[in-house]
């Protein structure tokens, strides 16, 4: 996705991204701290009524999405 989109980097503080980042309409949820199993599960939840494509592009909404679940996979 990363590479027929051309997203090579991702600022969190460029403005479009960081609106995404700061609107709560992506969201990952982690396991539970006291798990210990690697392949516990986790969830991505994408909240659809607070999106309003208007307001964003196409481009900082995948980024916004993409620089969350980078975030995730390193933890």
């Amino acid at each position: 996705m990363r590479y027929t989109e051309n997203v090579d980097s991702i600022d969190p503080l460029e403005d479009g991204v960081r609106k995404e980042l700061l609107s709560g309409k992506f969201t990952v949820l982690q396991p539970n701290p006291g798990d210990s199993d690697e392949l516990t599960a986790t969830i991505a939840i994408f909240t659809a009524h607070r999106h309003w494509p208007p307001l964003t592009t196409h481009r900082d909404t995948l980024k916004g999405v993409l620089y969350q679940l980078d975030i995730a996979m390193m933890e």
